[in-house]
């Protein structure tokens, strides 16, 4: 999996929470966080508008899912080809 996806994955994510990127993990849930269920919609619309996918329709867990586990549904609904938006 590319650095580059996790690097803006987590830029999304701490924009959205006025965080320091440096603080995040992939271990974090996005309500450790701070990020409350709206926002989490938000940042949700936001990583599918900046890479140009549509994540699957399913209702995330904000309390459980982790940082992490979004990067590699971003990661998996990207192109084979290797090439991102």
């Amino acid at each position: 999996m590319s650095a580059l996806i996790e690097e803006r994955v987590i830029a999304i994510i701490a924009s959205s929470a006025r965080l320091d990127a440096s603080t995040i993990t992939r271990a974090a849930t996005l309500k450790s966080l701070g990020v409350d269920s709206l926002d989490a919609i938000e940042v949700i619309f936001e990583i599918e508008e900046s890479f140009g996918i549509t994540l699957p329709d399913r209702a995330p867990d904000f309390e459980a899912d982790t940082v992490g586990g979004l990067i590699e549904a971003v990661a998996a609904a990207l192109p084979e080809v290797g090439v991102m938006p």
